[in-house]
C-alpha cells in the first residue's frame, strides 16, 4: 500500500471566514492518463489499497458533510472510501479517525455527485 499526498493550493477555503457561519474545504484529485495523481508527491499509478491524502482539515473543525464530484469517470469498477485520520497519528476517543467517515465503496467509475451517505454524527 502506497501513501500519496496531493499538493493542494492554499486557496481551497470556501466561505466568509473560518469563524463565521459557513466554512468549507475544497480538495481536488486529478489523475493523468497513466493513472497517477497529478500535483502529488508520486506519479505512480494509483493501485487498489493505496491511500490518498487529499489535504488537511484544520484542528477544531466539525465534520458535517461531504460532496465528492466525479467529473470524469475512472476505470470501470473503481471504488474508494472517503474518510479522515489525524495528522499526528494520535487517535481521539471523542472523534475516532475513520477511513470511511464520509462514505465507503464510493463508485468512481461513473460521473456523479456523491453526497455523504453515512449516518455518522458530526
Amino acid at each position: 500500500m502506497a501513501i500519496v499526498t496531493i499538493n493542494q493550493k492554499r486557496g481551497n477555503l470556501l466561505g466568509a471566514t473560518p469563524w463565521g457561519n459557513f466554512n468549507a474545504l475544497h480538495f481536488i484529485l486529478k489523475t493523468g492518463t497513466a493513472g497517477g495523481a497529478l500535483e502529488a508527491d508520486s506519479a505512480a499509478p494509483i493501485a487498489a489499497g493505496d491511500k490518498l491524502r487529499l489535504g488537511i482539515i484544520p484542528a477544531g473543525s466539525t465534520l458535517v458533510d461531504s460532496l465528492a464530484i466525479v467529473s470524469k469517470a475512472l476505470t470501470a469498477s473503481v471504488k474508494g472510501d472517503l474518510g479522515f485520520e489525524y495528522v499526528d497519528g494520535v487517535d481521539s476517543a471523542k472523534v475516532p479517525q475513520d477511513a470511511a467517515y464520509f462514505g465507503a465503496g464510493l463508485d468512481l467509475a461513473a460521473a456523479a455527485r456523491l453526497r455523504n451517505a453515512t449516518a455518522k454524527r458530526p
